[in-house]
């Protein structure tokens, strides 16, 4: 990957920092999708339930969403347990939040698996981003797959990353 310009690397002393090279933006951010993609993959493969909801998903928001995320850990997928991270492009209101309850509960029942889920547009999906306070949005950056929408989730998360390594 350093070869194809989308990581840098520098020694210091016997170590090797590894960063993500922004100046190829493009480049980098087809990368993340397909690394996404490939993982997306292959927890499918390993988790088919995961192909039927990501169809009933977009069956039901078409394309009123941003991006769909899925939060997962081998424990809570071992416990049928999954939480969806809905990213809007704005507010929803009561009556569709209802809607998306009453769906979400019929997917968990019909596939026999607990769904707990969370919605929040995108200007505040990036405004926790930019926080410096450890919160729900940071954390589901690190067991993620992304069902729905991976190049609009990385490429609002990447324009943050470059601003955070710019400051370090």
């Amino acid at each position: 990957m350093e070869k194809e310009g989308k990581i840098l690397t520098r020694k210091l002393g016997k170590t090797t920092l590894i960063s993500l090279n922004f100046t190829n933006y493009s480049s980098l951010l087809n990368s993340i999708i397909e690394l996404e993609y490939y993982k997306t993959t292959k927890i499918i493969a390993e988790y088919p339930f995961f192909k039927e909801i990501q169809s009933q998903l977009l069956e039901f928001f078409n394309n009123e969403f941003y991006s769909i995320c899925c939060n997962y850990t081998r424990s809570n997928l071992r416990r049928n347990r999954i939480e969806l991270t809905i990213i809007t492009y704005q507010t929803i209101s009561k009556t569709h939040k209802d809607d998306i309850f009453a769906w979400i509960s019929n997917i968990a029942i019909s596939k026999n698996i607990r769904i707990d889920y969370f919605i929040i547009t995108i200007n505040k999906f990036k405004e926790y981003l930019q926080t410096e306070d450890f919160n729900y949005v940071k954390e589901i950056l690190y067991n993620r797959i992304c069902l729905i929408q991976s190049y609009n989730f990385w490429n609002t998360i990447l324009p943050i990353l470059s601003k955070i390594e710019d400051i370090n």
